[in-house]
């Protein structure tokens, strides 16, 4: 049975309208099952795949040896009840005024309701005949050609209904309009039309770029008006940053002026230039003065993170020393340290130099030293350093035993004047500027700034700076080999050979060993690994190693953990007085300081295990 090119244009045709009505169905409820339009629209669609469906049927009627009538009227059925749908959805879309909307629903639901009246009394068509093995050929009759007309004009007043709103949304039905209008026409008048299923060719697209037109106006226009009233807002929150910043710059400098006047009389005043003073005089000018400059100091806060968010804040990059700026900061608050019986503990060795502007570094690193101290009631302050070879950048760390950042504080730490208990005086020496301007001002040298804190115990803060150029690439560090369990150990020995001798040693003694030629790589190590024993040699730290063992010693993160040491006779005592759990005196052979090593871990095993 040879199909023909009508046939096959229906077997295609209808089959590719089910599938996109049923798609496009799903699509738009999936976005907005809500919107009274989108359910319109759906219903719409889920019509439309139906009748593709029977279409499709009543294509194959003949070879089936189906009834044509019924198939006939339930096609015809479907096809006015997803015009109906669809045009009453257009007339929602178009935002048509909602009285017009009602009357022209009204008069399609009429129109409708009538023409399916007709349709299952059989009154619209007339020799219904076959064309061929596949399809029919049939002709309208006077009441259908009547119902053809009010059809029509029911379309014609929709669309005029349409085109008066003149909006965009109106605009954008110009072509599914003309597609379903052509359908429509072509139905009526062309009977050849009928057989090649060119109605519902037309109905598709039009159902198609119905579609698309709902995912523009209800995804991406929504979309993009928002991403255009957020940019206004960005613009007008620039502003307003921008005047804030320049009307702080301008208060700033004005009250720094008379302020410094007030300090500078009043420590003339202490001196006693205009005349002697009792005691209760000079303790009340000396407050007045300790407050002036709590105040001034404030004030150069508030200026300089004015500056920073204006972008008016320039920095002047040199080379820095950095074991020399941190040596500087840790002399200036040895005695605010001392006052709150604190260890403030060096646990840097030799470090690559800076490229940043020395001034801001200092201030970056002096606020957050100054943070820790403040809360800190008790334990220790520690400074660390290392070097970050694959970023080029010298890593500082400003570690305290102080309370620790609540979880719902963390992500505020860094605003302007915040406080952990959300005031702006929880501690008196606080202004909680120090955070904001420390991050920015790392941010300006292109570096980087973070903690880790564990509430009740600590908070270590990390800068990242850049390295000066130049700066050499430190050795590899010695990772463990094949072993893959046993105590871990960490030496530390600036001769590569006789490091990986030691290594060799500590894992015949089922060890695990990590090896770093330099200090700061050590002290990385060991506050990553947190090993169960250093061993350092004495003659690695140019800056004296002393300083090593006593930052291990005082840190609460290692919990006592043995350190051996390796010295020269001259230097042995120092190792001790550091804080050393044993010291070996070189030169030594790495049996022995494998044979020591498993002492202490047995030791210290012996101690966790009777405590």
């Amino acid at each position: 049975m040879t199909i023909g090119p009508a046939t096959l244009a229906s077997l295609v045709v209808s089959p590719m309208l089910s599938i996109c009505g049923a798609a496009l169905a799903l699509l738009v409820l999936w976005h907005n099952a809500r919107r009274p339009s989108n359910l319109c629209y759906a219903l719409g669609m889920v019509t439309l795949s139906l009748y593709g469906l029977a279409n499709t049927v009543f294509t194959v009627a003949q070879p089936l040896a189906l009834d044509p009538d019924p198939l006939r009227k339930s096609v015809t059925s479907l096809y006015v009840l997803s015009v109906t749908l669809l045009f009453g959805f257009m007339l929602s879309f178009a935002e048509i005024p909602a009285r017009l909307q009602r009357a022209q629903m009204a008069l399609i639901v009429l129109v409708a309701a009538l023409g399916l009246i007709l349709v299952w009394q059989g009154a619209i068509f007339k020799r219904f005949e076959a064309y061929d093995a596949y399809s029919y050929e049939y002709r309208f009759t006077s009441t259908g050609v009547l119902g053809a007309g009010l059809a029509a004009l029911c379309m014609i007043s929709v669309i005029a209904a349409v085109y008066r709103q003149r909006n965009a949304r109106a605009r954008a039905l110009a072509w599914p309009l003309a597609a379903m209008t052509a359908g429509v026409a072509a139905f009526a008048a062309l009977p050849v039309t009928r057989t090649y299923s060119l109605n519902a060719l037309m109905l598709t697209a039009a159902a198609i770029m119905l579609g698309r037109l709902v995912i523009i106006f209800q995804v991406f226009q929504p979309l993009t008006d928002l991403n255009a009233a957020l940019a206004a807002k960005n613009d007008e929150l620039r502003r307003a940053t921008r005047l804030k910043s320049q009307f702080l710059a301008t208060m700033s400098h004005e009250l720094r002026t008379p302020l410094n006047s007030i300090i500078g009389y009043t420590d003339l005043v202490l001196l006693g230039t205009y005349g002697d003073l009792n005691a209760l005089q000079q303790d009340r000018l000396q407050k007045v003065v300790r407050n002036g400059r709590r105040l001034l100091e404030l004030i150069n806060d508030v200026l300089d993170l004015s500056r920073i968010e204006a972008g008016r804040l320039a920095l002047t990059i040199t080379r820095v020393p950095t074991v020399a700026l941190l040596d500087e900061l840790l002399a200036a608050h040895a005695e605010a340290a001392q006052a709150k019986g604190l260890a403030l503990v060096r646990g840097y060795a030799a470090l690559p130099d800076l490229a940043v502007d020395r001034g801001r570094a200092y201030q970056a690193l002096d606020n957050l030293l100054q943070n820790a101290i403040t809360f800190t009631e008790r334990g220790a302050v520690i400074v660390r350093g290392y070097f970050d070879s694959i970023r080029d950048q010298v890593v500082l760390c400003v570690a305290d035993s102080g309370p620790g950042i609540e979880p719902a504080q963390q992500e505020r730490i860094y605003r302007a004047f915040y406080q952990p208990d959300g005031t702006l005086t929880h501690h008196e020496d606080g202004t909680g500027l120090g955070l904001a301007i420390a991050q920015r001002l790392v941010a300006l040298h292109g570096g980087n700034l973070w903690f880790a804190t564990t509430p009740g115990k600590g908070t270590a803060f990390y800068v990242a700076l850049p390295a000066a150029p130049g700066t050499p690439v430190p050795p590899p560090i010695l990772t463990p080999g094949r072993r893959t369990s046993g105590p871990l150990v960490v030496l530390m020995d600036g001769d590569g050979d006789r490091l990986a001798a030691r290594r060799r040693a500590l894992e015949r003694a089922k060890c695990r060993a990590f090896g770093a030629q330099s200090a700061s790589d050590g002290l990385r190590l060991i506050c990553e690994q947190h090993p169960a024993l250093v061993v350092l040699d004495f003659g690695l730290a140019e800056l004296g190693a002393a300083y090593l063992v006593r930052s291990l010693r005082h840190d609460p993160a290692l919990g006592g953990m043995p350190i051996l040491v390796i010295a020269a006779p001259e230097v042995a005592g120092q190792a001790r007085a550091a804080g050393a759990s044993s010291v070996l005196i070189s030169p030594v052979t790495p049996g022995a300081v494998s044979a020591e090593a498993v002492r202490l871990l047995a030791d210290r095993a012996l101690e966790e295990g009777a405590s």
